[in-house]
């Protein structure tokens, strides 16, 4: 097979693109791009981009976001107890959820690790293709082969 393109074609596309007339925007789309940058350029700097804030607004809103952090840290610690104390009367009442999801996080980690063990060994996944190929061809050839015995008996009843 050729991979080379075709220079007849080449030419021919080329030609009847170069015939086309050139594209022009609608008159109304100038006007209404400008009237948008307007408009955003008007906002006050608070509602505009952050990065268009002045340098002393952009200091305060990094100081107040890590006060903010710090804060919460030192919030999530003093209710850590309540929480642990939650979680415990949680794990109480619902302790099967938890048992079957320590089951499936333990399912899951199995399976990572084998299909790690397998991803280093590209004759194991070739082999594990093949198989899910010749698995679905199967299933493929009964349908095929169960709907055609199904037409060819329905057929018969007909002709009867």
């Amino acid at each position: 097979m050729n991979q080379e393109p075709d220079p007849q074609l080449e030419r021919w596309t080329h030609g009847n693109l170069r015939r086309l007339p050139e594209l022009s925007a609608p008159p109304s789309l100038l006007p209404r791009v400008l009237a948008a940058l307007q408009a955003e350029a008007r906002l006050p700097w608070w509602r505009q981009s952050w990065w268009r804030w002045p340098l002393a607004a952009k200091v305060a809103a990094l100081a107040v976001f890590l006060a903010s952090a710090t804060a919460l840290s030192f919030l999530g610690a003093s209710i850590q107890p309540a929480a642990d104390s939650l979680s415990t009367a949680l794990d109480e009442r619902l302790g099967i959820i938890s048992h079957l999801w320590i089951a499936l996080a333990a399912l899951g980690g199995a399976l990572e690790t084998l299909l790690l063990s397998l991803a280093g060994n590209p004759w194991v996944l070739a082999a594990g293709a093949g198989c899910t190929a010749l698995y679905l061809l199967s299933i493929a050839a009964g349908t095929v082969l169960v709907r055609y015995a199904s037409r060819e008996a329905g057929g018969l009843r007909h002709e009867k």
